[in-house]
This record gives C-alpha cells, sequence and structure tokens, in this order.
C-alpha cells in the first residue's frame, strides 16, 4: 500500500468516525429530551363500564418502574453536560 493512499485512507475514516460520533451525540439529546417529556406525562383511561380506571404518569408505580428501566439501561455519566 502506497502512502498516500495510507494517509487518504485515515482521513476518510477519521471523517466517518467524526460523523458517526455526531450521530451518536443527537441520539443522546434526543432520548434526554424524550425522558424530560416522559417524566412528566400523566395518562389516564376508564373502562366503558368505569369498573377499571389507569392512571400511569411519573408518580405512579407504573411510570417510576418505566422511568427506573430507563435509568438502568441507560445510566448517567454523572457530567453536567448530561443533565
Amino acid at each position: 500500500m502506497k502512502a498516500g493512499r495510507l494517509v487518504s485512507d485515515l482521513g476518510a475514516a477519521e471523517q466517518w468516525l467524526d460523523s458517526w460520533v455526531s450521530q451518536v451525540n443527537v441520539q443522546a439529546e434526543r432520548s434526554v429530551d424524550l425522558a424530560r417529556r416522559v417524566a412528566t406525562s400523566t395518562g389516564s383511561a376508564t373502562g366503558c363500564d368505569e369498573a377499571v380506571r389507569v392512571t400511569v404518569g411519573s408518580d405512579s408505580e407504573t411510570g417510576r418502574a418505566v422511568i427506573g428501566s430507563f435509568g438502568s439501561r441507560f445510566p448517567s455519566s454523572g457530567r453536567r453536560e448530561d443533565r
């Protein structure tokens, strides 16, 4: 392999890596935004005969389970940028 091609290949690899990192950062920002919106969301439903009523939100047992599951799968690094 010629030196010129190696430098070109390294440059292409660096560009690809930069692009990939940028995409990961964008997805991370979206995830944080979604987590914040979910944490403030509440939904309620009532059965036709009103025998069953369900409310799900961050202050409910189900909501806490969902948020807890998300937190365990995607832990915060504790860095200020992550908050």
